[in-house]
């Protein structure tokens, strides 16, 4: 791309530095911060054509077209769009209010736009205080993909402001703000629904991790249901699981032949085996005698910390006894993500992109809300 396309992006990075200004104007952010925000920015000119060459993640490129279709110039809308997904994304990036889209670098300043917007949405309600502010502006992956030109800044912004609801007691605006990630991300929608369905049969034998009240008719009829469904949902939700098993592998290795054993689950018995290893493994990988180049030994370093942290907030809850209803569902969810992604990804890179929305949502909430209710109880670490 030449560089007097990328020259016009000029104008976009104006714009964002005056909404920089604008912002610090009214809430007098610290220096550290803005510091780490103006870094955060700068991140979107060094990763493209800098750390990597962009066709390394050639996504990048389907939602500009998209986008710049939307705007008018480039192809048409009908050659642009290459699935639903991509289409849907890439049409929000052309209607966003920048001046101009010319380049992948575009659509980078949109996301970081995005991210901005979400830092403020938790700033001003007090969910980005203390750890949870530090992670929100330092968790590598977070501030990697949401510098890129991709769709997954658009899930975590719907992710986060859909359990800021649940945390407000908000079950149905919650599950609507989610709704979405129907064509956005299929895949998270559903981690969001198994959650919520397994933590509201869980609160029919454990009613207080959960602040709604299930009547007791409706509880039994509903557990009724779903013991009556669950041979059918195991025999076909199992070919389906192979299936997403074989296919992913296929896209990582470009070996296409008959499944093998290594992509297959045949009873429940090695599906239970396969969550428990993988669960853990997929927060993890790369380990360390994993990595082929420098870029996946700094992820699988960036993996061992994270992976302490996340141990250690989990450890702490559980030691001060500060376990509240939304603390209780969101370790559920970020546990069902884990497996779920855990059982069907084989590529490090695509792991490191499935989780990072979830380890930011629980990085966030979990330590907020510890925090919150030591607060309540009146008692110090």
């Amino acid at each position: 791309m030449s560089e007097t396309v990328y020259f016009f992006d000029i104008i976009n990075v104006a714009l964002t530095f005056a909404l920089m200004a604008a912002i610090q104007y009214r809430y007098r952010l610290r220096f550290p911060i803005i510091l780490l925000l103006l870094f955060h920015f700068s991140l979107i000119f060094l990763t493209n054509n800098v750390l990597f060459d962009p066709g390394y993640m050639p996504d990048q490129f389907k939602y500009l077209r998209v986008a710049q279709a939307v705007r008018g110039s480039g192809e048409s809308i009908a050659e642009a769009m290459w699935n639903l997904p991509v289409a849907v994304a890439g049409t929000i990036f052309g209607i966003f209010p920048v001046p101009l889209i010319n380049s992948i670098y575009s659509i980078a300043i949109i996301n970081f736009i995005l991210y901005l917007l979400i830092f403020l949405f938790l700033y001003e309600r007090e969910v980005l205080k203390g750890f949870s502010l530090w992670a929100f502006l330092l968790y590598p992956s977070l501030l990697f993909y949401t510098s890129l030109s991709l769709r997954d800044t658009l899930v975590l912004v719907i992710m986060i402001i859909s359990f800021w609801y649940f945390v407000r007691n908000k079950i149905l605006l919650s599950i609507i703000i989610q709704l979405p990630l129907i064509v956005l991300k299929f895949q998270n929608l559903a981690i969001f629904g198994v959650s919520l369905v397994t933590y509201f049969l869980l609160a029919i034998f454990f009613p207080k991790i959960s602040h709604k009240k299930i009547p007791p008719g409706i509880a039994y009829v509903f557990l009724a249901v779903f013991v009556a469904i669950t041979p059918f949902a195991y025999r076909y939700g199992l070919k389906g699981l192979n299936f997403y098993r074989y296919f992913m592998y296929v896209e990582n290795t470009g070996i296409i032949y008959t499944p093998i054993a290594e992509t297959q689950i045949n009873s429940l018995g090695e599906l239970v085996t396969e969550t428990i290893k993988s669960t853990p493994y997929f927060l993890l990988k790369p380990l360390p005698w994993q990595a082929e180049n420098l870029f996946q030994l700094v992820q699988s370093g960036e993996n061992l910390l994270i992976g302490a942290i996340i141990f250690y907030l989990i450890w702490r809850a559980f030691r001060y006894k500060v376990r509240t209803p939304p603390m209780t569902f969101l370790l559920l969810y970020f546990i069902v993500s884990l497996a779920v992604y855990g059982l069907v990804i084989w590529n490090f890179g695509t792991a490191a992109r499935y989780k990072f929305p979830f380890i930011a949502l629980f990085f966030v909430f979990y330590s907020r809300l510890f925090d919150l209710g030591v607060e309540k109880r009146g008692f110090r670490e």
